[in-house]
């Protein structure tokens, strides 16, 4: 309460009246009331009272004045005189029959809505109180009347329209436009977003459904600007939106498209998210820009589809409407259809099926052609829209996009043909021996047939609930194959649903969720390493090899070979080993390598493949090594011998310790009839410890063995000493530390005994390299050495 004195005297002699302004309430917020009560504290003879008041108009409306009990049924009258200043007046309509005190009025004034928190001054100018006989005296006030402006949110809405409709995946962001007392972004202790999947009043939704808004501006009104991301990883459903703001942490206000939220006048936006397209895969694709007649892009069933010619000839590749095309000759007298393009793959699991292809050709190259397709590459069936008019340049003889029938979707095998039908020319006469057709980008396209949905966890690229050196061999199965992108790529540790791919197994091996499988996904792998989902490890209890070397056996450096036996085709391998029994400041891990795409013959149209087709993984965690290295794509397996290994460098230790395989898997394929079959399985083969003299270890590989070759380093020639226990084919090789063959030192057979041979290492790169023997077709020994620059 404010008491503001004000002094009244009838005549003189006569004592004074004070007159006292009371106001409730001294922190009002905006929207409220504000009422100012003046009162007679003294009798007095009293017939009426007027006055001026001065207040800050952007911060107080002036709304009424009303007479009190002294004025009860007299009059009231109060206006603006100009602005932020108010004249009020009150008076009886009949004399008061003895003098009396009480209410004389009640001023009412309403803060702004966009009043700006803290002390405003409401000032009392003139205020005369006269009696009956109009005898009227002025009372000053001096001292204003000052409440205090709560800070409050007096305005907040919900800035989208009414209803919006995002595609899953796509992002968008909802605005926040409020106003609190004048105060800053600093002030707001919350402003947050809610989304619920239920439309209702947002004081009841759980807290998980808001999220933070960020500050973004002020505008012109001076309202605040909030903003944040609402569709971010939501399924495709109808949502609703409403928001909320607090001030320095007290309950929140809400608001929705109409403003506050007062459950008549407001209402929550609608969020409409709806499913994408289905992922549309290249089934088959050929671009031919890298001169090969094979896929530039396929699913893993048709990576080795080839794409050909019957009656025509093949003449290599000249340009193409981007890059290169397949070029053929000796169309002439191909008019009844005998003469055709053609290819053969498999659609298994695929509907909606489309073609796009382009072809061009000389003058005197044939000019009429037609899609056609067939189940046996016996009975043919011509594509509805399927006609094709070629002329000589790439803007004529267009297939976009044309629907195969539904007889050619889901077959393990479909021909389809791009059938020559007339002997007429480009030219319009008749197709020379010598024309020529030229076509490119063929590409058939499909949608899954029975889409479903997977959880992947982003670097458990095989499925089995831990991350480690095994997850990179899915990858160089599946290499740049491409399947539906996650609707939501994150690096998190945390499950993700995503459609599953053709084939299932590829939708793991895209760990970033790009939509290819590639290097990029080698950087989940790394990333998650050692995770679990089920907080388990994967190695056996019991090592599946243990090594004993022994003190004496070795001299600074000991390389580990993992071996494969027998015929098994082997694409990577994944190994986990344990170094025990030398403190782990004494050693280290140099060179781990692999032999994957060491001795062997190219396939097919596969060439011989270098380390640029090897992708690898390695790891060292204490006493713990993992390394994983597998071959890129399709290509030609590794049967049997050196797969890979590494070296331990033993410093200055020379005591005994052990090398123990904890874990041990391969990755292998099998290529029939143009269908690659992928599986992935854990091996429990020895590991060979080449190096030592024979008789090194149980777990030796026998038939012979190598001893120290020297002088180790070597700059020129290089001695490499061995012994032979058994008789029978021998050879002594020298690897790169990748396990390639650069040069043969020895082949033939030989009989028990010890024997030596030079090696000539002058031409040799600086580096290291592994000497190694093999015995029958079986890895005898494998020794480090060093090539050095200078002379010995």
């Amino acid at each position: 309460m404010v008491l503001l004195p004000a002094s009244y005297g009838a005549g003189d002699g006569e004592p004074p009246v004070q007159v006292s302004v009371t106001l409730p309430d001294l922190s009002p917020a905006a929207g409220d009331d504000l009422v100012l009560t003046f009162h007679l504290d003294w009798e007095a003879p009293f017939y009426s009272a007027f006055a001026e008041i001065f207040f800050d108009a952007s911060v107080l409306e002036f709304i009424s004045v009303t007479g009190g009990l002294l004025c009860e049924g007299g009059l009231a009258i109060g206006g603006l005189l100009a602005e932020g200043k108010a004249g009020i007046s009150v008076t009886r309509t009949v004399p008061a029959e003895y003098p009396s005190s009480g209410p004389l009025m009640e001023v009412t004034f309403r803060v702004a809505p966009r009043a700006h928190a803290g002390v405003t001054s409401i000032s009392i100018s003139g205020l005369f109180i006269v009696n009956e006989d109009g005898l009227a005296t002025i009372a000053d006030v001096s001292s204003p009347v000052e409440p205090v402006i709560a800070a409050t949110v007096s305005h907040i809405l919900l800035e989208m329209d009414d209803v919006v409709q995002v595609e899953e995946g796509e992002l968008f962001a909802a605005g926040v436009s409020l106003f609190a007392s004048g105060l800053g972004a600093e002030d707001i202790s919350a402003c947050e977003i809610g989304v619920s999947p239920v439309c209702s009043d947002p004081s009841t939704w759980d807290e998980e459904m808001w999220t933070g808004a960020e500050f973004i501006g002020v505008d012109d009104e001076g309202n605040l600007g909030f903003s944040a991301e609402i569709a971010y990883m939501r399924p495709a459903q109808q949502w609703y939106v409403a928001v909320r703001a607090s001030l320095c942490g007290e309950e929140f206000v809400y608001g929705g498209t109409g403003g506050a939220w007062d459950g008549d006048g407001s209402s929550c936006g609608e969020l409409e998210i709806v499913p994408g397209p289905p992922y549309r895969y290249v089934i088959a694709g050929w671009d031919f820009d890298g001169e090969s007649l094979m896929p530039s892009l396929a699913v893993p069933a048709n990576r080795e589809a080839l794409f050909s010619a019957a009656g025509a000839n093949i003449t290599g590749f000249g340009s193409g409407y981007s890059g290169h095309a397949a070029r053929s000759t000796g169309w002439h007298d191909g008019g009844d259809g005998s003469k055709y393009w053609f290819t053969e793959i498999s659609t298994m699991g695929f509907t909606m099926l489309e073609l796009s292809s382009r072809q061009s050709g000389s003058n005197t190259g044939p000019r009429f052609f037609s899609v056609e397709y067939s189940p046996d590459g016996i009975e043919w069936v011509a594509v509805e829209g399927g006609s094709i008019e070629v002329g000589s340049s790439w803007s004529t003889g267009v297939i976009h996009r044309l629907p195969l029938p539904a007889a050619a979707e889901d077959r393990e095998n479909l021909f389809i043909r791009w059938a020559m039908t007339s002997d007429e020319s480009i030219s319009g006469n008749s197709t020379g021996s010598s024309g020529t057709n030229l076509i490119d980008d063929v590409y058939i396209t499909g949608i899954n047939a029975d889409p479903s949905t997977v959880t992947v966890y982003p670097g458990d690229a095989n499925n089995d609930g831990v991350v480690n050196a095994d997850d990179v061999l899915p990858l160089g199965t599946f290499w740049l194959t491409a399947g539906p992108p996650a609707v939501w790529q994150n690096t998190q540790f945390v499950p993700r649903t995503v459609e599953a791919w053709i084939p299932a197994a590829a939708t793991w091996a895209d760990t970033n969720g790009d939509g290819v499988v590639d290097h990029r996904d080698l950087v989940m792998v790394g990333l998650h390493y050692g995770k679990s989902v089920s907080k388990r490890s994967k190695d056996t209890a019991v090592p599946l090899s243990v090594l004993r070397v022994n003190a004496g056996d070795h001299d600074g450096t000991v390389t580990v070979g993992v071996y494969g036996e027998g015929q098994m085709p082997v694409r990577g391998l994944a190994f986990s080993v344990a170094v025990e029994g030398m403190p782990d400041g004494m050693w280290d891990i140099a060179d781990p390598f692999s032999a994957l795409c060491g001795e062997y013959q190219s396939v097919g149209a596969f060439p011989q493949q270098g380390q640029d087709d090897i992708l690898s993984f390695v790891h060292r965690d204490g006493n713990m090594l993992e390394a994983a290295f597998v071959l890129k794509g399709v290509g030609a397996d590794r049967y049997g011998g050196l797969l890979g290994g590494f070296t331990i460098e033993t410093g200055e230790w020379t005591g005994e310790f052990r090398v123990v395989l904890n874990r041990l898997t391969v990755s292998c394929s099998e290529h029939v009839l143009g269908v690659a079959r992928e599986g992935t399985l854990s091996v429990t083969g020895p590991l060979y410890l080449p190096g030592l003299a024979p008789g090194w270890g149980e777990d030796g590989a026998g038939g012979g063995g190598l001893l120290p070759g020297y002088p180790n380093p070597f700059s020129g020639d290089l001695v490499i000493p061995f012994v032979i226990e058994e008789a029978g084919e021998v050879s002594v090789d020298i690897l790169c530390v990748q396990g390639r063959v650069v040069k043969r030192v020895f082949s033939g057979f030989l009989a028990e005994g010890s024997y030596k041979r030079v090696f000539d290492g002058s031409l040799l790169a600086p580096g290291a390299y592994l000497c190694r023997l093999t015995v029958s077709g079986r890895p005898a020994g494998v020794i480090r050495v060093v090539r050095t620059g200078r002379a010995d």
